[in-house]
């Protein structure tokens, strides 16, 4: 499957093939792009953002902070660039 990042005309390629980076959803602003990851977890873990190299490969951009939307209760910073939001905050 193929997207288009936001703004950029740079195409994105991703699949679902378990050996293959996929992302839920990109947030393109002013050149940086944010990934985000939607998962029905209430345990959320950093390896639930490896797709997230994927936006590096994305020429032009730069990627910001990576979101993983979940069912933990609250905000849980995964490392200094990845944080897992609870559902309610969206």
């Amino acid at each position: 499957m193929t997207a288009m990042a936001a703004r950029t005309g740079q195409m994105l390629n991703y699949s679902t093939v378990a050996e293959q980076a996929s992302l839920d959803l990109l947030i393109e602003s002013d050149g940086t792009i944010y990934p985000v990851e939607i998962k029905l977890s209430a345990n959320p873990k950093l390896a639930m953002t490896n797709s997230f190299d994927v936006v590096d490969k994305i020429a032009g951009n730069k990627r910001g902070t990576g979101v993983v939307i979940c069912r933990y209760p609250r905000r849980l910073w995964l490392n200094e660039s990845t944080a897992a939001l609870p559902v309610e905050y969206i």
